[in-house]
């Protein structure tokens, strides 16, 4: 929700010239990159969740800040995202590990809401 979204990049703004202000230094902020909210679909999701079940994972959903493609294919497309288990939750960083088991889940919870989505239309 850009409200949201907006309100906390605020409060981390205002928390950031506190900082600065504290330790006698001058803080610059430019904005460089501002799309709008792109929430997944919900019918895709719900698909997805049957599938994490199915899979015998539990259901989580994440807010994600990061510029994912599904950010710009959602002008097209209805969009869904699976997230991997990273080893210490470090993600989009060269440092990125997920372990064979992980990726094996994830193979089968793919495969299963692939299944899914040919079973039936799903509620948009």
């Amino acid at each position: 929700e850009a409200a949201r979204r907006d309100r906390v990049a605020q409060a981390i703004l205002a928390r950031c010239t506190a900082i600065a202000a504290a330790r006698g230094l001058e803080l610059g902020v430019e904005r460089i990159h501002d799309l709008p909210p792109s929430p997944c679909d919900e019918g895709l999701m719900a698909l997805m969740d049957a599938a994490l079940e199915s899979a015998g994972q539990p259901v989580f959903r994440l807010v994600s800040g990061a510029g994912h493609d599904a950010m710009n294919m959602a002008a097209l497309c209805p969009t869904a995202m699976l997230f991997l288990r990273c080893r210490g939750g470090i993600s989009h960083n060269p440092a990125e590990h997920v372990e064979p088991e992980d990726a094996q889940i994830a193979l089968q919870v793919m495969l299963g809401f692939i299944d899914r989505l040919g079973e039936r239309p799903y509620a948009r």
